[in-house]
C-alpha cells in the first residue's frame, strides 16, 4: 500500500514586524508506501516481515521562537526545524495459545533521516548559550523486542523487553593542549553516539489480577530505563547521561455500578531518584575539592531529582 500525507503548520506571534520569524507556515508532502508478509504456522502462530516509511513531526512548540527561561540554560525554538522520516524493517514471531495469552519476539531496523534532538547552541555571543532542538545527521536504530502475557485464572503476569542500538555522529567541539606552544587549542572532532533519549534496555513487568464478575483490576507495575543521553553537550566526551533508573507504580479500578467506577494510582512507591553524570574522572570526590553527594569516582554526578510518591485517584463513567 501507499499512504500520501499533507502537512501544513502555521504559527503567528505578537512580535513586531521587525522579529525575525515573526509568522511562518511549513507545508509538506509524504509519500509513504508500505509492504506487509504474514506467514500462518499454525491456526495461533504468525511470521510477520514488513517494511514502512513513517514521519514524526516536530512539536508545535518546537517550531515557534519561543524562549522559557531555564536553571542553567534558556530554552528556544527553531522555526526552521525539519520533520524526521524513516525507513523501519521488522520480523515478528507471534503465537497466540488461547485467551489473552500471547509471546511474541521481533527484531527491528530503522534508518532516521533528520533526526531532532535537543543541543545547547550559542546565539547572540559567545557567553550566550540556549538549548534548541535541531535536526542532527542521519542516525540508525536496531535491536529486538520480546512481549509476554500468561494468566492463570484471574492473575496474570505481563512482561516486555527492548534492546536497542541507536547510533549518530555528529560534530563536537575538543579542547586541547596544542605540544609545540603549550597554549589550550580548539577543533572539531566527530563523535560517534546513542540518540538524545535513547535507552539501550527498557523493560516493564506487571502482575495482573482482573475480576470481570466484581468489575476489579488490579496492577503492580515495574519498569526499568536504561542508561540513556540527558543532554547533548557541545563539548566533545561531556554529554550529560541519565543512570539506569526503576520505578514501581500500582493501579486499581473498583466497578462500583454498571458504568460508573473509582480509580486510584500511586507511582513511584520506592521513590527512586533519577541522577545525571557526566562520565570523566571524578577528582571532586574526596579531599580539599570534595563536592555534596559525589559517589562515584569514574563520573561526576551534575543533577539529582529527588521525586516521590504520587497519588492519584477518582471516579470515571464510561458512555
Amino acid at each position: 500500500g501507499v499512504r500520501v500525507e499533507n502537512t501544513q503548520q502555521d504559527y503567528t506571534t505578537v512580535m513586531p514586524a521587525t522579529f525575525n520569524a515573526k509568522q511562518g507556515t511549513i507545508k509538506y508532502t509524504d509519500v509513504l508506501p508500505s509492504i506487509h508478509f504474514k506467514y500462518a504456522l499454525s491456526a495461533r502462530e504468525n511470521l510477520r516481515l514488513s517494511y514502512f516509511k513513517s514521519i514524526s513531526r516536530p512539536g508545535f512548540y518546537e517550531i515557534t521562537p519561543y524562549l522559557i527561561p531555564g536553571e542553567y540554560f534558556n530554552e528556544i525554538g527553531n522555526p526552521y526545524l525539519k520533520h524526521v522520516r524513516a525507513d523501519n524493517l521488522d520480523l515478528r514471531y507471534e503465537l497466540f495459545p488461547g485467551g489473552a495469552d500471547q509471546f511474541l519476539v521481533g527484531a527491528f531496523y530503522k534508518e532516521l533521516q533528520n533526526p531532532i534532538e535537543n543541543f545547547v547552541v550559542r546565539n547572540g555571543g559567545p557567553s550566550a548559550q540556549f538549548i534548541q532542538p535541531q535536526n542532527t545527521n542521519k542516525a540508525t536504530n536496531y535491536g529486538i523486542e520480546l512481549v509476554y502475557t500468561k494468566y492463570i485464572g484471574m492473575f496474570g503476569i505481563s512482561a516486555n523487553y527492548t534492546y536497542t542500538h541507536s547510533q549518530v555522529t555528529t560534530d563536537k567541539n575538543y579542547y586541547y593542549r596544542d605540544p609545540s606552544t603549550g597554549q589550550i587549542s580548539t577543533k572539531l572532532v566527530s563523535q560517534t553516539r546513542p540518540l538524545q533519549g535513547q535507552a539501550d534496555n527498557i523493560g516493564n513487568l506487571s502482575l495482573l489480577y482482573k475480576n470481570p464478575k466484581i468489575g476489579l483490576d488490579v496492577q503492580l507495575a515495574y519498569v526499568y530505563t536504561g542508561e540513556r543521553i540527558a543532554q547533548v553537550s557541545p563539548y566533545a566526551n561531556l554529554d550529560y547521561w541519565q543512570q539506569p533508573y526503576s520505578q514501581l507504580d500500582f493501579s486499581i479500578e473498583q466497578r462500583i455500578i454498571k458504568r460508573f467506577s473509582f480509580y486510584a494510582k500511586v507511582n513511584n512507591l520506592t521513590n527512586a531518584i533519577p541522577k545525571v553524570y557526566i562520565k570523566q574522572p571524578n577528582n571532586y570526590i574526596k579531599g580539599n575539592n570534595a563536592l555534596p553527594d559525589q559517589d562515584n569516582s569514574n563520573k561526576i554526578l551534575v543533577q539529582k531529582d529527588m521525586y516521590y510518591m504520587s497519588f492519584l485517584t477518582g471516579l470515571r463513567f464510561k458512555f
